[in-house]
């Protein structure tokens, strides 16, 4: 598997823009949403938003103007090109290897997930097997460097 931290992995983009979920509804996610309303991404569509509480959720994908999603299996459904983790830990143990079978790109936040190396390596299985690609944010200033991770992986 290729780690790419801060930068783009291989996807050429010639027409259209990169699909983009992203799996989270808190603080980080509302950062990649004020992003989009500011005109930052031109190059992506915010497909959906997943979160674990619906009414956080909704009013985020609302304001954002896409698919607010009850499950990753529906976040999926809207065929995303990458999804941008903006949850935990938790999060992405429970859904990277199922977003990386889907074929889809994963941008990763909470990098501590990658501590545990048998998970590690189911990941850098999946992803192997897939043809995905997983970005590593790096730094304190996580969702920053989630905006600069999504917007050099279009400019490549």
């Amino acid at each position: 598997m290729k780690w790419a931290a801060d930068g783009f992995c291989g996807m050429e983009v010639v027409m259209g823009k990169l699909r983009l979920g992203i799996l989270g509804n808190g603080y980080l996610a509302g950062i990649v949403v004020e992003a989009f309303e500011k005109g930052l991404l031109p190059e992506y569509e915010l497909v959906g938003i997943m979160g674990r509480t619906p009414e956080k959720t909704g009013a985020l994908a609302e304001r954002a103007g896409c698919a607010p999603c009850g499950s990753i299996g529906e976040l999926l459904d809207r065929k995303p090109d990458y999804i941008a983790e903006a949850a935990s830990v938790a999060a992405v143990r429970d859904y990277a290897v199922r977003i990386l079978e889907a074929k889809c790109g994963l941008v990763v936040l909470s990098i501590g997930a990658f501590a545990d190396r048998s998970f590690y390596e189911q990941v850098e299985k999946a992803a192997a097997a897939n043809g995905a690609r997983v970005h590593i944010a790096s730094g304190a200033v996580g969702g920053f460097d989630v905006l600069r991770t999504i917007a050099l992986m279009g400019q490549a």
